[in-house]
């Protein structure tokens, strides 16, 4: 726009210099100097329409600027707006999946804690079942080998050691669940490995009772 204006300011007096030196022979003054006035008053109107336009360019690209401006500001917000989001969401996965894990990592362990005490109860009942046996084996034995020779009052004190041993490992228990006990382990006994034996186990075991 400046070099428009500089060239309009160097052109304008070599068209009047021209109008001035060539017009004279072919019109009268007074044409001329109408003529000159015409060109005058346009040449400043339009420089005046010119200064108004680079006024209305240099508004408009002062809007376009803080329109532009305006709409970085919204975008960068915008982004910042999801980055937020996204770190929060983010941080909030993370939270829920370390959760999770020591959820998991929690309920492994209690699984791992209980199928060793069902294994350690299993191994102790296990333990337990098979002194019920061996005792009850010996008090077949007992009865069939040892209490002809040395009589009735030694079978009473091998029992009477018998349950006091099962008395340390069982505390609580009463006599009356010894003898159940160590009553169905003889049984089965006596179905299983001494059925030769069942008969006269039964005949001392009425005997036996009979005299307590």
């Amino acid at each position: 726009m400046k070099h428009k204006a500089t060239h309009g300011h160097i052109m304008k007096p070599i068209l009047i210099s021209l109008l001035i030196l060539i017009v004279p022979g072919f019109f009268g003054g007074s044409y001329i100097l109408d003529k000159l006035q015409f060109l005058t008053i346009t040449v400043a109107s339009l420089e005046k329409t010119a200064i108004a336009d680079k006024a209305k360019n240099k508004r408009k690209i002062s809007a376009l600027k803080n329109k532009h401006k305006k709409e970085l500001a919204k975008i960068e917000s915008s982004y910042e707006d999801k980055e937020k989001k996204l770190k929060k969401s983010h941080k909030k996965e993370m939270t829920n999946l370390e959760k999770s894990q020591l959820e998991k990592e929690k309920a492994l362990k209690e699984g791992h804690e209980n199928k060793e005490i069902k294994l350690k109860r299993s191994h102790k009942n296990d333990m337990a079942k098979l002194k019920t046996r061996e005792r009850a084996k010996a008090k077949i034995q007992r009865a069939i080998s040892a209490v002809p020779i040395l009589g009735m009052a030694a079978f009473t004190i091998f029992e009477s050691q018998e349950f006091n041993s099962w008395k340390a490992e069982h505390p609580d228990g009463t006599l009356e669940e010894y003898s159940k006990e160590i009553g169905e382990a003889v049984n089965q006994l006596l179905r299983e490995e001494y059925s030769e034996y069942h008969e006269e186990y039964m005949r001392f075991l009425e005997i036996w009772e009979s005299e307590q």
